[in-house]
């Protein structure tokens, strides 16, 4: 026996007419009724007489209808309850992104976070900005964050859940001949050192997503640091970057020349990234799943 089906159950005697019933509650007769089925089917007994003129409650609809009405009474005092601490109780969630990667790609939907925040008043949403180059990797495992907003691949301590996606572009310097060209071809790139830092040059995963759209095994040209500073050693004309465009759009692009991906089929994925041993308050997994879904 569910809440839901003593409230279709008290909406129907009420009402006296499943049809006007379902209208009254935006779901359909054919919902409506199989609801009603299956309680009756529960309990063993037939609430209702179904005819052309409505439907007319049995004795044991009349002998269940105090005890229904008692049951819904106390439900809807505990959710009353629970919805005023819910409201008394404020929770910060501290959002972390690199600055260009919020105002530039707009992942984060306005009209989702406006409802999220009507939804769940008690949250706050504090989001912060940082300086390209910053490892938010590292501030959310510090505790100094409890979401971010970045790229990357798949990490053993962070669960990052896909919200995203944003076509890859090339970086090159301008000293680069490359850089003197319209647009670039999947041959001229293959044949250019690609630029991955140290941290990713273990991962083979990478790797092989790089050569499938290229279409060639590339020279891989490691760097010390973070990804965010790639673009300082293209500038030195080391090497070229294959970024997503927010990235290319966040930097200072003086020295540097960039070109959209030949591949269109080439993509970075964004993430919402939290720890893994971090218990979701409902409120936060709620704003991830609204965020998934405006990408579908």
């Amino acid at each position: 026996m569910e809440i839901k089906q003593l409230r279709y159950f008290l909406a129907v005697y009420k009402c006296g007419n499943i049809t006007q019933t379902a209208e009254e509650l935006y779901i359909t007769q054919q919902t409506l009724s199989k609801q009603l089925k299956n309680f009756e089917e529960e309990l063993g007994v037939p609430l209702f007489t179904r005819s052309v003129h409505g439907a007319e409650p049995t004795k044991y609809a009349e002998k269940l209808l105090d005890s229904a009405r008692e049951i819904v009474r106390i439900a809807d005092n505990a959710l009353c309850r629970l919805d005023e601490m819910r409201r008394e109780q404020k929770i910060t969630i501290r959002l972390g992104l690199l600055h260009g990667d919020f105002n530039a790609h707009s992942a984060l939907d306005p009209k989702i976070l406006y409802e999220w925040e009507r939804a769940f008043p008690q949250m706050t949403l504090e989001i912060r900005e940082f300086i390209p180059g910053e490892d938010l990797e590292h501030r959310l495992l510090q505790g100094e964050l409890d979401l971010v907003y970045i790229g990357g691949e798949e990490s053993s301590e962070l669960q990052k859940v896909p919200i995203s996606t944003e076509p890859a572009y090339v970086l090159v310097s301008q000293d680069n001949f490359l850089a003197r060209a319209d647009h670039v071809t999947l041959e001229e790139l293959a044949s250019q050192p690609v630029l991955i830092p140290r941290a990713w040059a273990a991962n083979e995963r990478i790797k092989h997503r790089l050569e499938m759209h290229l279409g060639s095994t590339p020279h891989f040209l490691e760097f010390n640091g973070v990804f965010a500073q790639g673009a300082e050693y293209v500038r030195a004309n080391e090497g070229i970057l294959f970024a997503p465009r927010s990235y290319c759009l966040s930097r200072n692009l003086d020295g540097l020349v960039t070109f959209p991906f030949p591949d269109p089929a080439y993509t970075f994925h964004r993430y919402l990234a939290y720890r893994k041993d971090w218990h979701l308050p409902i409120p936060v997994k709620a704003f991830i799943k609204e965020h998934q879904q405006a990408i579908l």
